[in-house]
């Protein structure tokens, strides 16, 4: 009776582990469809992280060039304004020099008319700049709203690897400790068929109720 119910304990001992193992099996698929979902989000931030980072240096080049574009309008424009500056004194100057008044003066009219030209040039170049910035400042967001969802892919994908990590561990722990249940289900199976057969085991030998080894 008692090695019947060590028998029947032994085998329900068993098929409790393989259903564990089977889950465990089951948790660890699971674990790798995560793990390649979580990569392939990773791939997929990086790329669009790629492509924010053209988007940026693209922005921070036109940038560059918007406020390279203002500077030199600007300094035109204060080399205008000198111009006109000389012009004035020198009209002042000729007042009395009929044909070089009308020089002076049609100098100064080209001058004047530069100068708005060139103001116009900085509006311009200044609104550029403007647009330019905006841009820019768009096009970084974009980079860092697609590096923080990089950095999260990332975090994620090392997370399933540890999940999948720790679970292939508890299925080889499960599968070690199924194992060992079969084969103490095993030998208690065999000590009980031998006890009835009126044999018992010594040092994993069958022997008889004399001692003598039992063939077979």
């Amino acid at each position: 009776k008692a090695d019947q119910d060590a028998v029947v304990k032994a085998e329900a001992t068993l098929k409790a582990y393989q259903a564990d193992l089977a889950t465990k099996q089951a948790n660890v698929e699971s674990a790798k469809t995560a793990l390649a979902d979580a990569q392939a989000k990773l791939n997929d931030a990086k790329t669009i992280t790629a492509q924010k980072q053209a988007v940026l240096a693209d922005a921070q080049a036109k940038l560059n060039a918007a406020k390279n574009a203002v500077a030199k309008a600007q300094a035109q424009l204060k080399a205008d304004q000198a111009q006109l500056d000389t012009l004035n004194a020198h009209l002042t100057a000729l007042q009395n020099a009929p044909q070089a008044l009308v020089d002076a003066q049609k100098a100064l009219a080209d001058a004047q008319a530069q100068l708005a030209a060139d103001t116009t040039a900085l509006n311009d170049a200044q609104a550029k700049l403007t647009d330019a910035q905006t841009a820019y400042d768009q096009a970084k967001s974009d980079y860092d709203q697609a590096k923080a969802a990089q950095d999260q892919a990332d975090a994620d994908l090392k997370t399933a690897k540890d999940e999948q990590t720790a679970l292939l561990q508890k299925e080889a722990l499960a599968k070690q400790v199924a194992e060992q249940q079969a084969q103490l289900a095993a030998q208690a199976k065999a000590q009980a068929q031998a006890r009835a057969n009126g044999y018992r085991i010594v040092n994993g030998q069958v022997v008889d109720a004399n001692g003598n080894p039992v063939a077979g």
